[in-house]
């Protein structure tokens, strides 16, 4: 496997590693019951995020104060606590090859400890060649799961990722892989 690959792989797998402790489900309770409504993402840290997302009625975005991320999720949520939230943050390394990614993936969490990757994925969304991949870490009342997608961007990629107790990810699923599916790119701003 080229070194490249690998350090996007481990890019990626670094990034879904820190999520592995972030937003849980409270509860094991997420409503989407209410229409979903499609949001374009703000600017993080200065940087532009150039997609939207479809997420449940009443969620907000909100800016991580000097950290290339954005929260996404009830406006009564935090990052830390315990209702799911999409959490996206902006990588300077760009994707590169996706099938390479998810080869490196596959290959890492073979030799890996604490963790697995059951799916590992090249997935078209928006039009837009990524990679899906689906990180279980931790054991008992801390085992989780996460499901992120990795895009391309302008300056590098963009990490989307929803995370929840193991014990609860698997009916949460539908809704986490809807979120992640309807991601799109922006229009480029018209030329003056």
């Amino acid at each position: 496997m080229p070194m490249r690959s690998r350090l996007l792989a481990a890019a990626l797998l670094g990034v879904l590693g820190l999520s592995a402790a972030g937003p849980a489900v409270a509860g094991g309770r997420a409503s989407a019951a209410a229409a979903p409504r499609r949001i374009k993402l703000p600017a993080a840290a200065g940087q532009a995020i150039p997609f939207t997302v479809e997420v449940p009625a009443g969620w907000k975005a909100r800016e991580v104060p000097g950290a290339p991320r954005v929260w996404v999720g009830p406006p009564s949520a935090r990052p830390d606590g315990g209702t799911p939230m999409l959490h996206v943050l902006v990588s300077s390394a760009p994707l590169g090859d996706p099938q390479r990614v998810v080869e490196s993936v596959r290959a890492g969490a073979r030799e890996a400890l604490g963790w697995s990757a059951p799916l590992a994925e090249v997935r078209a969304v928006g039009g837009m060649r990524g990679v899906l991949v689906q990180l279980d870490s931790g054991e008992g009342e801390t085992a989780r799961s996460t499901l992120a997608l990795k895009l391309p961007a302008p300056r590098g990629s963009v990490d989307f990722m929803l995370s929840a107790r193991r014990a609860d990810f698997e009916r949460l699923r539908p809704l986490f892989t809807s979120i992640l599916t309807s991601v799109r790119r922006t229009s480029a701003p018209a030329a003056r």
